[in-house]
């Protein structure tokens, strides 16, 4: 391909807009402010979370999860080996209705109570949503061959092509002694 023949612009100006219309509509408005006004949302790919305290990632993986199922309308597929099913969900329903998870699981609010009342509504609001995320409690030695066939199963379940998949830990992956290959199957 020659890179320095004369042509007008004007020839490729219309597949570059149809080409730039169509990253837009790719992105994912992640729910956070401040990161989609910084990044646009985020693109198509494989993108990896890391930080020094290892709940907060995990607390902000699962938001993350839970804001792109509200905002973009898709099915999202969770995939966590470090939380049980109760535990993420007990996460996101103190999230939601501003009580500690800890009170929340115990008990601590009486069942005729204003307070727990509003708890139970902040949970009754979210099931319109929580409706397009998937939890699989994942157990090491996990492989991409399966997350592709969980994957696919939303597609076939009529659920749509998922929005985000989520990991939460990518060492308990199958093919761990090859960390790299294996997230580079990921990517693909």
């Amino acid at each position: 391909v020659e890179t320095d023949v004369l042509a007008p612009e004007s020839g490729q100006w219309l597949s570059f807009l149809a080409d730039l219309t169509k990253k837009q509509a790719e992105r994912l408005k992640t729910g956070f402010r401040s990161l989609d006004a910084a990044s646009g949302g985020l693109l198509p790919g494989l993108v990896l979370l890391a930080g020094e305290d290892r709940s907060q990632v995990l607390d902000f993986l699962k938001q993350l999860v839970d804001q792109v199922a509200l905002d973009c309308r898709g099915p999202c597929l969770y995939l966590s080996f470090e939380r049980p099913k109760s535990a993420l969900r007990l996460q996101t329903l103190s999230r939601l209705s501003g009580a500690a998870s800890a009170d929340i699981e115990k008990g601590a609010f009486g069942r005729d109570t204003a307070k727990w009342k509003d708890i139970v509504r902040a949970g009754e609001h979210a099931v319109e949503w929580l409706q397009r995320i998937y939890v699989v409690e994942a157990r090491p030695g996990l492989s991409v061959t399966r997350i592709r066939e969980l994957r696919q199963g939303l597609l076939d379940s009529g659920a749509g092509a998922p929005r985000l998949v989520a990991l939460d830990n990518l060492d308990k992956l199958a093919n761990q002694s090859d960390l790299l290959h294996s997230v580079a199957e990921l990517k693909e």
